[in-house]
């Protein structure tokens, strides 16, 4: 990504002087690393995986799961179509 900004001339001699003391590093190296080191980057947690736990509920007695429309009727009532 490349992102331009116009640095405060304090800061730009700090990158000049460390750049004299770093002669193999790229401007943009040397930026980049003293960003990491000004900025901890926080590693995300490692979670664990979700898992669903599920039973069997069945029907209540009296409930038929046969007649699907019977059952609607039965447990919201009738006319909720």
């Amino acid at each position: 990504m490349a992102t331009f900004i116009k640095l405060a001339e304090d800061v730009a001699k700090v990158i000049e002087a460390e750049m004299e003391r770093h002669p193999g590093m790229t401007e943009e190296e040397l930026v980049n690393d003293l960003v990491r080191h000004a900025i901890p980057v926080k590693q995300p947690a490692e979670r664990k995986p979700f898992v669903v736990r599920s039973f069997h509920m069945g029907l209540k007695p009296g409930l038929n799961h046969d007649d699907v429309w019977g059952l609607l009727d039965q447990v919201d009532g009738p006319g909720s179509r």
